[in-house]
């Protein structure tokens, strides 16, 4: 009697143990599934021949200053990428060189982040408030899917990121380490201050201040490197100009077929990068933003149309190629994700309102430059969460309506 008293007292221990371990599984085979997706060993060094990103890491690696992204030729010190991504490169170049086995080194790495980020993906679906199984069918939909890692931008880091912040604001985590994840998460991609600014509305704003601690020294050496205040980036003129100009199509890969792209950016256009030297990188960007704004108000029915398509290809995206299968999945999901944010909002409106945060405040810079597949990378975790919130729901009333017909039947 007292062995049968005790072996129930231990029952809800060892299902409590049974649960986590069958996470631990689950998390287990979705990181192994995603590296087996994801999976490319180089042969061929490409490594020097990257973007801006990676080649302004090249340059801290080497020489300890974040300098020359530009592939056209070298224009000195930068702020035209954000400073997170390129500190990894450059421990890779540290430690690897910049040759083949460095390529590998980053694309490993980049492979690596986004079978984590997958493996997480139950974690923060259930300190969203979703079910276990929601964020099990969310990560299916994501390998179905087959995101691109884009090993040689920060997209794969920035969903990271963003997926371990928002698990740990919905479960009321220590907003001291809140706050440095910010911090953190805007020297990967100053596009969050916009989401942050938001979160900071309503937070405990003393603590919220460790992310300004974090990214404070990077200003600071922007304000001493340039003599201006640029906060973390200094780009976003060029940016505006290459999307917004007489031969510029709505993306990145339409200008490069037209040869608007080679025409304007300075990594491949030797005469803009001699720009960039003479004038200095910040007086040049406050060039490019002049232009972009004085073409804009000209041109403003265009720019409309422009802007449109970008807003949405964003959503909608039908660049074709190789992401065929990653589109389709994205524009079935982000339909099903409508009535998923819907049942959510009934249920937990503050959980609503948190995705909702990131899925308005996040991609508006977006809708003013060239669309790049890759932009929305950080964000669609969300999409497909919501679309397996919808999905299962789905799967529950049907369920429940199969066994009140057999129950009445069998009546």
């Amino acid at each position: 009697m007292f062995a049968q008293k005790a072996l129930r007292a231990q029952r809800p221990k060892h299902d409590c143990y049974c649960k986590w371990y069958m996470r631990l599984l689950v998390a287990c085979c979705l990181f192994a599934f995603s590296i087996a997706q994801h999976w490319a060993w180089p042969s061929h060094d490409d490594f020097l021949f990257l973007d801006e990103a990676v080649a302004a890491g090249t340059a801290l690696g080497q020489t300890g200053t974040l300098a020359n992204p530009f592939h056209a030729m070298p224009t000195g010190p930068t702020a035209h990428v954000a400073p997170g991504f390129p500190l990894l490169v450059a421990g890779i170049v540290k430690i690897w060189g910049n040759g083949l086995e460095a390529y590998r080194a980053l694309i490993l790495m980049g492979v690596l982040t986004q079978a984590l980020f997958l493996a997480l993906l139950p974690w923060v679906a259930e300190a969203l408030g979703f079910t276990f199984y929601t964020g099990l069918t969310a990560a299916c939909l994501a390998l179905f899917a087959q995101v691109p890692t884009f090993a040689n931008w920060e997209s794969s880091y920035v969903a990271l990121l963003a997926a371990m912040l928002t698990g740990l604001i919905a479960r009321g985590g220590r907003e001291t380490l809140v706050s440095v994840l910010w911090g953190v998460l805007i020297l990967f991609s100053p596009v969050m201050l916009g989401v942050f600014a938001v979160y900071y509305l309503r937070a405990d704003r003393k603590r919220m201040i460790w992310a300004l601690v974090i990214v404070a020294p990077w200003i600071v050496r922007n304000y001493g490197q340039f003599g201006r205040l640029v906060m973390v980036r200094d780009n976003l003129g060029l940016e505006l100009h290459l999307a917004n100009n007489p031969c510029a199509s709505f993306s990145l890969r339409g200008n490069i077929e037209t040869q608007c792209h080679q025409q304007y950016h300075p990594n491949v256009n030797a005469q803009e990068a001699m720009l960039v030297r003479s004038l200095g990188e910040v007086a040049y960007n406050d060039r490019q933003l002049n232009s972009a704004a004085q073409w804009i108000m000209e041109n403003q029915a265009r720019f409309a149309e422009l802007s449109w398509q970008r807003v949405a290809h964003f959503w909608f995206p039908a660049e074709g190629g190789d992401y065929r299968q990653y589109e389709v999945v994205v524009w079935v999901t982000t339909v099903l994700s409508i009535p998923g944010l819907v049942l959510v909002w009934r249920e937990r409106p503050g959980t609503a309102r948190m995705l909702g945060t990131w899925l308005i405040f996040f991609p508006l810079v977006y809708y003013v430059i060239q669309f790049d597949l890759r932009y929305r990378v950080p964000i669609i975790w969300i999409t497909f969460l919501l679309a397996a919130n919808a999905l299962n729901a789905a799967g529950r009333y049907f369920v429940n309506r199969a066994r009140s017909t057999a129950s009445a039947m069998a009546l």
